[in-house]
């Protein structure tokens, strides 16, 4: 279990504390979204039942796990609170460059979708937060800004770690047209909501493509908080 000072993500602002997550012992070399997969695949009461119960079920299976996990100790950082916004608390470990994101606590982003012409929104669980970040990451990793990973707190935030970047900021135009250079399609430009096939039966969509979101280093965009999702095409 942890120590009775663990204090879980941000009861006490400036200091983040998370268990490294999946550690390679119970992680088995799967990726974070496989081992959560894993962990409630052979529930049926789980796929049965309605969003915001998937999401405390998802999120009381991370916690627990922090408290389980016997192979990895407890890690701790008190850099300042850079930011929060309606998904993250951000915190800014300036003398290395890098940016902490940890998840308010019960809220894992939002997908978006198209309905008589009109988009609406959706609430993401655990499983497709960080599937979100395995598509950034084989998108845009190149750029080394994607978000990774790194842990969880013991009520069931995700904290990742991303570079930060120093770079001009981008134009809402300048973000739009590397968008379309890049191969994607606008849904509704107006929502800031973009699509991609991957295949003739797959769409990968992307949200909040606000030029706030984007960074521009050497004529290339460089996302900094995006939301992307899977869709199936019927």
């Amino acid at each position: 279990m942890p120590p009775d000072n663990f204090q879980v993500g941000l009861e006490r602002r400036g200091r983040v504390s998370w268990r490294p997550f999946p550690c390679p012992s119970c992680g088995e070399g799967r990726s974070p979204g496989d081992f959560l997969r894993a962990s409630f695949v052979a529930s049926e009461a789980h796929f049965g039942s309605k969003l915001d119960q998937q999401i405390k079920v998802e999120t009381r299976l991370l916690g627990e796990w922090v408290g389980s996990c016997p192979h990895t100790e407890i890690q701790h950082l008190d850099p300042p609170l850079l930011a929060e916004g309606s998904e993250h608390s951000v915190y800014l470990r300036a003398e290395i460059g890098q940016v902490y994101k940890v998840t308010l606590p019960g809220i894992f982003g939002d997908w978006y979708y198209l309905k008589n012409g009109v988009i609406h929104q959706g609430t993401s669980t655990p499983f497709e937060y960080l599937v979100r970040l395995e598509i950034w990451e084989h998108l845009f990793g190149r750029e080394g800004a994607a978000p990774v990973p790194i842990g969880l707190t013991s009520i069931g935030q995700i904290v990742t770690r991303q570079k930060f970047i120093e770079s001009a900021p981008a134009s809402q135009i300048q973000v739009e047209d590397g968008l379309e250079d890049d191969g994607w399609v606008a849904v509704k430009k107006s929502a800031y909501v973009w699509k991609k096939a991957v295949t003739k039966e797959l769409e990968i969509w992307l949200g909040d493509a606000r030029d706030e979101n984007f960074a521009l280093r050497d004529g290339r965009l460089i996302p900094i908080d995006i939301r992307l999702w899977f869709v199936i095409v019927i």
